[in-house]
């Protein structure tokens, strides 16, 4: 059965032969188990989507695994950074003002 686009196998295909390689690229780049899972859903989203446009299918996946942690990682930074400026010190009132 031919998968829509001429691709002989389907995405579950897919996913079953590549999902435990791409984890494994995944928990190299983002720092628990969870988060790599993460990254590879979406990873291999956005690769079913785009898929007809890659010479190298395997090698694009990958990449766009890559892509997809090095987004995470750029999110979590930012994320750090705007709980660190609305933080206030402990012991101080919510308002600011010291007692």
């Amino acid at each position: 059965m031919t998968a829509p686009g001429g691709w002989e196998d389907g995405w579950e295909d897919w996913l079953r032969r590549h999902g435990p390689g791409l984890l494994l690229a995944a928990r190299q780049w983002v720092p628990g188990p969870a988060d790599a899972e993460d990254v590879v859903q979406e990873a291999f989203l956005r690769f079913w989507r785009s898929r007809g446009r890659a010479d190298d299918p395997v090698a694009y996946l990958y990449a766009c695994a890559r892509r997809c942690a090095l987004e995470w990682r750029r999110g979590g930074v930012r994320r750090q950074r705007r709980e660190a400026a609305a933080a206030r010190p402990e012991g101080l009132p919510a308002t600011g003002e010291a007692l």
